[in-house]
């Protein structure tokens, strides 16, 4: 894309934008400054996202199959019991997690994430 008000130059003496706007250093300086804060907020949000990696097993094991491979063992009362206290932490830990996370300029809201995955639990 060219530079305005060169109509009148032949077409590859025309200066593009490109170049324009790499030659004005404040410019350049503002584009690194922002190129940076958005890399840092994009780190930040994976980071975050990581951080529901504990529950992976919701969503990469069938609870059918799971269920079968308890129900294998030949469970007892304890192991029932031992089963649903597992479950209780899992609760926890989604009750821990804050309902709103905030990353720069950023707001996560978790509470329907949170709703999810009680629901899944």
């Amino acid at each position: 894309m060219q530079n305005w008000n060169q109509k009148d130059q032949p077409e590859e003496e025309r200066e593009p934008f490109y170049d324009w706007i790499a030659k004005d250093k404040e410019i350049v300086k503002v584009i690194l400054l922002l190129t940076g804060s958005i890399q840092g907020t994009k780190n930040n949000v994976k980071r975050f996202l990581d951080s529901f990696s504990i529950f992976n097993w919701l969503w990469t094991r069938k609870s059918e199959d799971a269920l079968k491979i308890f129900n294998k063992g030949d469970p007892q009362l304890e192991d029932f019991e031992e089963k649903l206290k597992e479950f209780d932490g899992y609760i926890s830990t989604v009750n821990a997690i804050e309902s709103n996370h905030q990353i720069g300029a950023l707001s996560l809201k978790t509470q329907n994430v949170k709703a999810s995955l009680k629901s899944y639990i």
